[in-house]
């Protein structure tokens, strides 16, 4: 398996078990096609790449596969369209030809996810998680603490991942313990650990209800509000709105001042499981993998 990105070339050190390479393979179309050489599968996932793009993809390869989200372009007629999103459907991409896979079945975990099993809710919250992604760009993580401790049991902790250490959570205090990068079973663990969960409205929302953690989610970018607002109303999730709102800090301590009875989390938790099932990676790729060989077996057929 060969992983193209573009960005930093620091970024390949981050990755194992694939070899990488960093270039702009928008514009390096020479590099993109000789890299393309051999390969049976492309799985495509760019929040820019033109449909021109993807049809030099399609033609290098046998077959392409699109990870989308909000049906940004017309895809090549080829090519497998992916969208895990839990609000995603197969009548978003009613034109399309080809092969669609949509919805929460579909949903790419983590390896350490996919086999994972849920802890059921325990009786008092003791550990609170707060992630509001890796950088937390929208700089909400020290106001969201600030609410969350007096909304909490007195003896509960909140837990922090993601944004730099800034003065709330290094005046000593017991109750704020903030995480520097976690590898992926300290990240499960972390999550799994928590029970209840405050975080931004991306990939963290399927991994916290595979877990079957109750989360409070806030909006960080447009892209998160159909992810988001799929969660709700499935019932894993309570919906804090958009990060601009100058009280989304009160409206998040408000939010899990109810996550905290019992019987809520119970229902949450099994919203959750039972929409996550952690196996999206594998199905989607024996979708790949039988399509694959039956255009083998077609080509056979063929030349034969």
């Amino acid at each position: 398996m060969t992983m193209i990105m573009r960005g930093e070339p620091e970024a390949v050190s981050l990755l194992r078990g694939c070899r990488a390479a960093c270039f702009d393979w928008l514009l390096d179309e020479k590099r993109l096609h000789k890299s393309l050489r051999g390969i049976d599968c492309a799985v495509v996932d760019s929040y820019h790449a033109e449909r021109t793009c993807y049809e030099r993809i399609a033609a290098a390869v046998r077959r392409l596969v699109c990870l989308d989200d909000t049906r940004r372009i017309t895809y090549p007629e080829s090519a497998t369209i992916l969208n895990g999103g839990v609000s995603a459907t197969t009548d978003m991409y009613a034109g399309h030809r080809g092969e669609v896979l949509t919805g929460a079945a579909y949903a790419l975990l983590r390896r350490f996810f996919w086999d994972v099993v849920p802890v059921s809710p325990r009786k008092s919250v003791g550990t609170v998680l707060v992630t509001m992604g890796g950088t937390d760009f929208r700089k909400l993580t020290d106001s969201i603490i600030e609410a969350l401790l007096p909304a909490i049991p007195a003896s509960a902790i909140i837990h922090v991942i993601g944004g730099a250490p800034t003065a709330v959570r290094c005046d000593g205090s017991e109750r704020v313990v903030a995480h520097g990068r976690l590898t992926e079973p300290e990240l499960c663990a972390c999550m799994q650990s928590a029970d209840i969960a405050v975080c931004a409205g991306g990939q963290t929302l399927n991994e916290l209800a595979r877990l079957g953690v109750p989360a409070v989610a806030v909006r960080v970018a447009d892209n998160q509000h159909a992810n988001v607002s799929g969660f709700a109303a499935v019932g894993c999730i309570k919906d804090a709105g958009w990060w601009s709102d100058p009280d989304i800090a009160a409206t998040v301590a408000a939010l899990v001042r109810q996550v905290l009875q019992l019987e809520v989390r119970h229902t949450m938790h099994r919203a959750g499981t039972t929409l996550i099932d952690g196996q999206g990676a594998r199905r989607t790729s024996a979708c790949i993998i039988q399509k694959l060989n039956a255009q083998s077996a077609d080509f056979n057929v063929h030349t034969h």
